[in-house]
Formats: C-alpha cells, structure tokens, sequence
C-alpha cells in the first residue's frame, strides 16, 4: 500500500480590522518572524491610501489626503498608490521551500490570482485574468497587469510583493464589497487549489 503524501501546512490568522498602521506593522513583523507559510484576510477600519516600499509618495498628495480624512500609510511590499475603503485584503507569507506556491514571481502571482478567481467564482463573480500591461500613472488599480484580475473591464484584483533573501511576501486587494462570511469560502478555496491544510494561528 503507497502511504498518502502529508500535505503542506499553512497558518491562518484570524479576520482582522484595524488602522491603517497597525495592519502594515503587523505584516512587516510577520515577515520577519513567520516560521510555517501563513495566511490572513483582513479590512481597514478607517480609509486610508497605501503605497509601496519603492514607489513613495508626493508630500502633496499626501496632504491632500490627510485633509480628507484619509490617511496614508507605505505597505511592506512594492506597488502603487491603493485606496482602502471597503476593499476585502489578504497576504501571504511563504518561503522558497514551500512546495505550494511557486517561487517565481510571475508564476506565483499567476498561482494566487487564479485562486482568488476560482473563489470569487464560487461566490457567482466571474472575473477575467488580465494579459498585458496597461498604461502605469501610479495608482494601482487604474490599470490592470498581467494576471491580475477584471470585472466587466474594470480591475478588481492586484497585487504586490516583496522578496528578502528566501522569504517572500503577497499583499492582495479585492476591491468589492464583500461580506466577512465570504473570507470562509476563499480559506476554503485556498485549501483545494493549493491542496495545503490551514490550521488556525492566534
């Protein structure tokens, strides 16, 4: 009798919303401690803009925003400009021995957009998986890149990373309303595409 292969275990932290920087401070201390690869979901309990470690932010805009009420806040991984309002985010941690997710970065965000399509289509949303860079102004979801994923031509799904030695780091947005319930039903997705068991991580 062939003995069945253990499957790759996964934490999942709890769903979380929080202020804008404490959400970026608890993924930038999880990147740095993660031992097992590691899931969350979670929202901005106040709006807020997030840019990426490279890209920065003009002092203008970013005054602008503070006057609005928005605050801005720089995202451990790359990217653009991202507004967070009700918007249903999620990162993963993994590193370059975990056999579920590849270590390419094409590949890998390929990978976790295809599951994130194939859960939204057990939700009824149909999306589309972009396959050609649009035109860059900064703003992330103004236009769409390779895989990331369109609602009726409008990008709803994207993406950032960041690499650091053998650890690699996902930051997603799903920028529709989405109820809390529906983080069960993508936990539950992730586990069948990426056949990996999740195991709750306080």
């Amino acid at each position: 009798m062939i003995p069945s292969k253990t499957l790759e275990t996964w934490n999942t932290l709890p769903y979380l919303s929080e202020p804008p920087f404490q959400t970026m401070d608890r993924d930038r201390k999880l990147f740095q401690t993660f031992s097992l690869p590691t899931l969350r979901f979670y929202r901005w309990s106040k709006p807020a803009v997030s840019f990426g470690r490279t890209q920065g932010i003009d002092s203008d805009i970013e005054r602008s925003f503070l006057q609005r009420g928005i605050m801005v806040v720089g995202r451990p991984s790359g990217g653009g400009m991202v507004e967070h309002r009700e918007d249903l985010c999620f990162s993963l941690f993994w590193n370059k021995e975990t056999q579920s997710i590849p270590w390419n970065v094409k590949e890998s965000y390929n990978a976790i957009h295809t599951w994130i399509a194939e859960g939204l289509k057990e939700l009824g949303i149909e999306t589309t998986m972009a396959c050609q860079k649009d035109a860059d102004n900064g703003w992330c979801f103004t236009s769409a890149v390779c895989y990331d994923l369109t609602l009726n031509g409008k990008k709803i799904v994207g993406g950032a990373q960041w690499r650091e030695k053998n650890k690699a780091l996902h930051q997603g947005s799903i920028q529709i309303a989405l109820n809390p319930e529906t983080v069960t039903a993508l936990q539950n997705q992730f586990k069948k595409h990426f056949n990996v068991l999740l195991t709750p991580h306080e």
